[in-house]
């Protein structure tokens, strides 16, 4: 097993509407579902170990970006981390590395999920 922290997410689709933690990060997060069912998200399992921290001049701390590809009707996703942070993280200086390094074509169990 892996451990794993909890914590309930209230995802926004735009920038703005997102409110300034200064004790969170944020991470832009696309999914793309090219399995043949549809996928209804109850749970999403984002492996911050692998990704490095950023702080804007504004304080806000921000990672890299991640992409989740379901090609399968399963729970897992391969996954793609960008380099550096969303362009919307405007001057971002990293301030901390990943804990963990990770695999060239990696696949997480991304979804706990509901299927339709």
């Amino acid at each position: 097993g892996e451990l794993c922290y909890a914590d309930r997410t209230f995802a926004r689709l735009s920038l703005e509407n997102i409110p300034t933690r200064v004790h969170r990060a944020i991470t832009r997060v696309t999914i793309l579902n090219k399995a043949t069912t549809q996928l209804l998200i109850d749970r999403l399992s984002l492996p911050v170990p692998y990704l490095s921290l950023f702080e804007t001049a504004a304080g806000l701390l921000w990672t890299q970006a991640v992409t989740m590809v379901r090609t399968r009707d399963t729970g897992t996703a391969s996954l793609q981390i960008e380099a550096d942070p969303p362009k919307q993280a405007k001057g971002a200086k990293p301030v901390g590395e990943p804990r963990l390094h990770p695999e060239q074509n990696m696949v997480v169990r991304a979804f706990e999920v509901l299927f339709r």
